[in-house]
């Protein structure tokens, strides 16, 4: 069976689903199936079923033909009707994938009410609200992962997740503005949690301490686009030291908060600091300290030559940088260009870099794509 994040591409999707192909069933529009990369089609031919048609008739054709752990349905208005078929057709269905499509809160009723064997499901941007959340919440207890990210849930919906979902392990409720109040909810209730994605939801320092002091447990944590500040960085940083992946962009951190993520996040990988104002002495304490992340985002953060020169000299082990709209110029590209030439991915727009600079990129980073 598979799992499918709101914000996963439509062939990322498609490669996960190969992964799992023989219980699992992508259904995709016209105008999706034009996007594909024809590499994962070609990759292992037959194992997956792809259909191009009218959604209905290719659901009465096809899906009645086998029973699938896992189904998605990807760029339809999927209607009550649609999801009736599905209920009738897969009793049995493990993973659920309906993210925008408009289903309401009917839609998650009913798909609550009826397919209560689910461990997997994601209804991101699918406006069920509040009474949506609930009644998933009261009739899917199984669920082990859910996506509800962008449904206008607030603190009521999360906090009916938080007291009857207990066996989460992956969350996702970003763009819900479930308040500082919700998140308390979801942090002393979900102590299982391992992945929790509770970006663009209003949350400020009291929230993040929650987070901070229940969830123990947490290897993956997105927060950008709330206010947590100093303080609620510096929460994160001294309990969570189990996290490989975080995400605290836009956050207004400063130079404080990006210290106190060098000094006690020794285990990180994957780092997103964007638009925090960190500059040249938080960008040196994170290359100093965090020698093991292969993945950096540091978008407009007053970084200098100097910030871009620390990341050159200690973070050899980048593959994936972003350093956007910052003040580098053509020493600090060059610092970079020589000494991360295992660089894959690289973001320097917007840095003052001339002639000089581009050439160091060009003769020295040949793995870049």
């Amino acid at each position: 069976m598979a799992w499918y994040p709101a914000h996963v591409t439509t062939e990322e999707l498609l490669k996960t689903l190969l992964d799992h192909a023989g219980d699992a069933i992508l259904v995709v529009s016209d105008a999706i199936y034009s996007r594909i990369n024809e590499f994962y089609l070609e990759k292992q031919p037959g194992k997956i079923l792809i259909i191009r048609s009218d959604l209905t008739s290719a659901l009465l054709n096809n899906i009645y033909a086998r029973e699938y752990k896992s189904i998605g349905l990807i760029g339809f208005d999927v209607d009550i009707d649609t999801i009736n078929v599905i209920i009738a057709s897969q009793p049995r269905l493990t993973g659920l994938n309906l993210s925008g499509n408009t289903i309401g809160e009917g839609g998650a009723r009913a798909i609550a009410e009826h397919l209560t064997g689910l461990t997997q499901l994601d209804l991101a941007a699918n406006n069920i609200g509040g009474g949506g959340a609930r009644a998933i919440a009261e009739h899917l207890t199984g669920l082990t992962q859910l996506g509800l990210s962008d449904n206008e849930i607030g603190e009521g919906g999360a906090r009916a997740i938080a007291e009857h979902l207990t066996g989460l392990t992956q969350l996702d409720l970003s763009d819900n503005n479930i308040g500082d109040g919700g998140t308390r909810a979801i942090a002393e209730h979900l102590t299982g949690l391992t992945q929790l994605d509770l970006s663009d939801n209003n949350i400020g320092d009291g929230g993040t301490r929650a987070i901070a002091e229940h969830l123990a447990g947490l290897t993956q944590l997105d927060l950008s686009d709330n206010n947590i500040g100093g303080g609620g960085t510096q929460a994160i940083a001294e309990h969570l030291t189990g996290l490989t992946q975080l995400d605290l962009s836009d956050n207004n951190i400063g130079e404080g908060g990006a210290r106190a993520i060098a000094e006690h996040l020794a285990g990180l990988t994957q780092l997103d600091l964007s638009d925090n104002n960190i500059g040249d002495g938080g960008t040196q304490a994170i290359a100093e300290h965090l020698t093991g992340l292969t993945r950096l985002q540091l978008r407009r953060n007053t970084i200098g030559e100097g910030g871009a020169r620390a990341i050159a000299e200690h973070l050899a082990g980048l593959t994936q940088l972003d350093l956007s709209d910052n003040n580098i110029g053509d020493g600090g590209t060059r610092a970079i260009a020589e000494h991360l030439t295992g660089l894959t991915q690289l973001g320097l727009s917007d840095n003052e870099i001339g002639e000089g600079g581009a050439r160091a990129i060009a003769e020295h980073l040949t793995g870049l794509t």
